[in-house]
């Protein structure tokens, strides 16, 4: 499943030292991006079977 990018927002900017307050925030794409981490959630939570990593995913170390 490829994750939308909701406008350019992860691929044009991400945070770095150089990050000030005076930034834009995309409120629309974050509040976008939100529903969708959500709703992913809920699906993975509601159903009857667990989710599994990939073998060569980094993270499937801490799921045994």
């Amino acid at each position: 499943m490829k994750i939308p990018d909701c406008g350019g927002t992860l691929t044009q900017r991400y945070h770095a030292p150089s990050d000030d307050v005076d930034q834009p925030v995309d409120l629309p794409a974050a509040a976008r991006y939100e529903e969708i981490v959500r709703a992913l959630l809920i699906n993975v939570a509601n159903s009857d079977q667990r989710p599994e990593w990939y073998t060569e995913s980094f993270f499937r170390r801490y799921a045994q």
